[in-house]
């Protein structure tokens, strides 16, 4: 081969590598288990928000109230 063929050959090869690392790792980085929990948790405590403020405005009986706050607090 020509070396030109083998310098562009290895600069495409490093490149396709380089690209394909990156996009190993910004997929690993959205979808790991922790970054799932951690929107779930910021989910979890926005409904608890919801269900004490709705309590405090007295909007949900107060059997409803319990309820929610009990099966929350597990």
């Amino acid at each position: 081969m020509d070396p030109a063929q083998d310098i562009f050959s290895y600069c495409v090869g490093g490149l396709a590598l380089v690209s394909t690392i990156i996009s190993v790792l910004s997929y690993c980085r959205l979808y790991l288990p922790t970054t799932q929990l951690k929107l779930l948790d910021e989910l979890l405590v926005e409904t608890k928000d919801i269900y004490r403020k709705a309590g405090e405005e007295m909007l949900l009986l107060p059997e409803v109230s319990i309820d929610a706050q009990t099966r929350l607090s597990q």
